[in-house]
């Protein structure tokens, strides 16, 4: 059975973006030496959809980008991103 992982809430202009894998996260962070976490998920949006987020009323364009793209939700699209960029490096 899948193990349960505990999860991180990812806050972008004082509202609830996306809930992200914890334990992820932190080795994402550790190897990259990401500080500012939000200006890279802010970064990957940009590069992938070509969106700049500018305010919270921006989040829907980007969760139907990710719809349209067959992601459950923004934090699954985070996760996946990082598991790329870790694996990458290996």
């Amino acid at each position: 059975m899948a193990q349960e992982y505990n999860r991180t809430k990812v806050i972008i202009y004082k509202h609830h973006f996306a809930s992200v894998n914890t334990a992820l996260k932190q080795a994402f962070q550790e190897k990259h030496h990401v500080v500012n976490y939000v200006a890279w998920v802010k970064e990957q949006i940009y590069l992938r959809f070509g969106l700049v987020l500018e305010s919270a009323d921006d989040f829907e364009a980007v969760e139907s980008m990710l719809d349209t793209a067959y992601y459950r939700s923004a934090g699954e699209w985070l996760d996946e991103q990082m598991r790329k960029a870790l694996q990458a490096e290996d």
